[in-house]
């Protein structure tokens, strides 16, 4: 058992959960163009267009995930002295990955994940260099390090999710002006949470049996929840209800957040959209293909993380309740 843990490593420095946002981003691009476009074409001519040829949408999803899943690990490298000071889940460390063993697999999954991208489109190709040089390379490295400045790191997120949005319109479409307006609620929605998922908490003082949030925090929370309330306006307009009921059932955490400055409430504020948006995209994936397999990927990954992180750390993760590993023993 020690062994296939080990060997599990490999798998889970990639951070699964993590790519929840990024499949789902992926995913309502591809749908939103193909009720935005597709529809329009078809009231054009009478119902007879066709759907446009492009790549497979498994492989485009297929280069995404790998292209994530490597800047996660090459974070996790840049980040690993950080991490080991706040949380149980340092998988580069001497007992699990070396930073070079780590190094050299997000290399492998880069270059699969380009290769893959440029033999599904020029376009596509160049959309996940981008992502690579803004998440991977600017991002992590000196003398950029854009996730130590705050606005950067903003802006880097929203440009990001944008890009994998567009990603995932290209798979069947072509870049329209409908492209960038259709993807602003969702943006800011990876936006509200990205904000909330920036808050620390603060450990239990004298006295105190439970961390909370600071008032200083109010700051983040208020501008989490403003994103929030504007993609939910946005998408309203828009008439696009894969994104709008999400966000219109997610809108009570963000207020609950902000009323009761509890990490459990910020964590559910912070899970659930992007949870909720999932949800709905896998029943568009049932009424329009009469499968199912991208909300199984999604239960898949959740339980396997699970059972993972309980025999190997000892620790409740992932939970929809919470934004921090829980130790067994504490519960």
């Amino acid at each position: 058992m020690k062994q296939l843990l080990k060997l599990l490593d490999y798998l889970f420095v990639l951070k699964p959960v993590l790519l929840y946002p990024v499949w789902t981003l992926f995913i309502a691009g591809y749908y939103v163009q193909a009720k935005v476009v597709v529809a329009a074409e078809n009231v054009a001519t009478n119902g007879t267009a066709t759907d446009p040829s492009g790549p497979n949408v498994l492989l485009v999803g297929a280069a995404v995930t790998l292209l994530m899943g490597a800047i996660f690990v090459i974070n996790q490298v840049m980040e690993r002295n950080k991490l080991e000071s706040r949380s149980r889940m340092v998988l580069i460390a001497p007992d699990h990955l070396t930073p070079k063993v780590a190094f050299i697999e997000a290399a492998l999954l880069l270059a699969a994940s380009l290769v893959i991208g440029f033999i599904s489109g020029p376009l596509i190709g160049v959309l996940l260099l981008v992502i690579l040089v803004l998440a991977g390379i600017l991002y992590n490295f000196h003398p950029f390090s854009l996730k130590d400045r705050p606005v950067s790191a903003f802006l880097t997120t929203g440009l990001v999710s944008f890009l994998i949005f567009a990603l995932g319109w290209l798979v069947a479409g072509a870049p329209t002006t409908q492209l960038g307006l259709f993807s602003i609620p969702y943006v800011f929605m990876i936006l509200a949470v990205y904000v909330y998922a920036s808050i620390e908490e603060e450990k239990p003082g004298p006295g105190q049996k439970k961390s909370t949030l600071s008032e200083r925090a109010k700051i983040a929370l208020y501008t989490g929840l403003v994103l929030e309330i504007t993609a939910l306006v946005i998408a309203f307009v828009l008439k696009d209800e894969f994104v709008f009921y999400p966000l219109l059932f997610s809108l009570p955490f963000f207020i609950w957040a902000i009323m009761r400055l509890t990490p459990q409430d910020l964590g559910r504020a912070i899970n659930y959209p992007v949870f909720l948006l999932a949800l709905t995209l896998s029943f568009k994936q049932g009424l329009a293909h009469s499968g199912y397999s991208f909300f199984l990927i999604l239960l898949a990954v959740y339980f396997l993380s699970k059972l993972y992180y309980r025999l190997r750390f000892g620790i409740n993760f992932p939970n929809l309740a919470s934004t921090t590993a829980t130790q067994l023993d504490a519960q």
